[in-house]
């Protein structure tokens, strides 16, 4: 028999720690975010009074804080994402398909930040179980963070393949042995390891734009749909992240 209330006591406090440094990184994310394009808006109208009748002002204003404003929305919208129960539709898809519409929907960006893509789809991919829409837009993450973690350039390699699990290497938790693996592989400069801590925490980012919702999001969609995500990288060696999900 041992006494291990004291031991309880330290694991609670530590969890409450964590959920409050947790919260405060989302306070200190949200406040940035948001007092970014509030001083545009800000000092527009401001400026108003003052410069109405100076050629070209309202174009300028018409055109900055219209923007500023739909930066804040979308800012919303993605935290109500995050936050919201999921009323996913799950139904048969094909994996092929929702990787070609992400790859559709991301062929401007990889060709403006000139990045060469290659994607490996195995013939014998079975179909999963999913909402496709959000699997999709959780893909769509994927890519665009590779993109962003390639500035000047670069290559990106996207593989899909099923293998069936052994039973006796099955993880305590795992939705189901047999699975589908997408694996989205950059040339970027790689993530340190502190940083991979941290990946997926909402507002954490390593690029010089972004929200650093995307990545947090793509973690809750894929959760949801029974899967994981894992990344894998080191500086200057680029990074690897790779989807399973339970067929």
């Amino acid at each position: 028999m041992h006494d291990i209330t004291m031991l309880k006591k330290m694991e609670a406090s530590m969890r409450q720690t964590e959920r409050l440094a947790a919260l405060g990184t989302l306070a200190a994310g949200m406040a940035h975010e948001i007092r970014n394009p509030l001083s545009s808006i800000k000092t527009f109208v401001q400026l108003l009074p003052r410069k109405i009748e100076k050629p070209g002002f309202l174009e300028k204003f018409q055109r900055t804080v219209p923007r500023e404003l739909n930066r804040i929305n979308t800012l919303v919208e993605d935290l109500l994402d995050l936050a919201r129960i999921p009323k996913y539709v799950f139904q048969s898809t094909s994996l092929k398909t929702l990787l070609e519409q992400a790859l559709d929907a991301t062929d401007v960006q990889l060709q403006a930040g000139h990045i060469q893509c290659r994607c490996v789809i195995a013939d014998d991919l079975p179909p999963v179980r999913a909402d496709a829409s959000q699997l999709a837009r959780a893909f769509h993450n994927l890519i665009r963070n590779a993109v962003q973690a390639m500035p000047q350039g670069g290559k990106l390699h996207i593989s899909a393949f099923f293998h069936s699990g052994d039973p006796s290497q099955a993880e305590p938790g795992t939705a189901g042995l047999d699975r589908v693996s997408t694996v989205f592989q950059d040339t970027g400069p790689g993530i340190s390891v502190a940083e991979l801590e941290n990946i997926f925490n909402p507002f954490f980012t390593t690029k010089d734009k972004g929200t650093g919702l995307g990545l947090a999001i793509t973690h809750k969609v894929i959760t949801e749909h029974g899967g994981q995500i894992e990344v894998e990288s080191a500086l200057g060696q680029g990074s690897r992240f790779v989807v399973h999900l339970p067929v």
